[in-house]
């Protein structure tokens, strides 16, 4: 399986289209509550790297729960948007822009000591565009991060875990965020 040359294209009223808005609907009003209740929201940024040291940008906007408590974790809920900006060479087919949506869990260990403000994340993601790091509508999002008060710090890896044919160079950013 290849990837065509063109990317893909939301033409108004097409069929792609309508299911495009039905999915971003779906994700709003999914997320909705998440807000409505409080939810602790974030806006990362910074560089990400595939393939042969191909870089580019990559923003993510997040939303998580209020954690419960599982075992000796503090288990949140998260919901995110992301957008992995094409870069300036069809090497690798990485000329495109490629939006990701998620949803998943986010685990952190409570209380005092060194490793209270680390956290693991684990989602899975739904994409609009395909480069050969990200080529499939199904994506995982894996992070390992830290975070204090209203600042994060993460390195994040999506990739479809080769569980689809074709390329799976997959994407790895370092992001600096802001928690609202």
């Amino acid at each position: 399986m290849t990837l065509s040359d063109d990317a893909p294209s939301c033409d108004t009223g097409s069929r792609r289209c309508l299911v495009l808005r039905a999915w971003a609907l779906l994700a709003v009003l999914m997320a909705a509550p998440l807000v409505a209740r409080g939810a602790d929201l974030s806006v990362s940024w910074g560089p990400s790297v595939t393939g042969h040291h191909h870089w580019s940008s990559a923003v993510f906007a997040e939303a998580a729960t209020d954690p419960w408590r599982w075992r000796e974790f503090d288990i949140a809920t998260e919901f995110g948007l992301g957008y992995v900006r094409a870069r300036g060479t069809a090497v690798d087919r990485l000329d495109h822009d490629v939006w990701i949506g998620f949803g998943g869990v986010r685990a952190s260990l409570p209380g005092a000591g060194a490793w209270r403000h680390a956290f693991l994340g684990f989602g899975i993601g739904v994409t609009h565009g395909k480069t050969n790091a990200l080529s499939s509508t199904g994506e995982f999002v894996d992070t390992l991060g830290w975070q204090d008060g209203h600042w994060d710090v993460m390195i994040r890896h999506v990739s479809n875990g080769h569980l689809a044919r074709g390329p799976n160079i997959g994407e790895t950013m370092l992001l600096l965020g802001v928690r609202f």
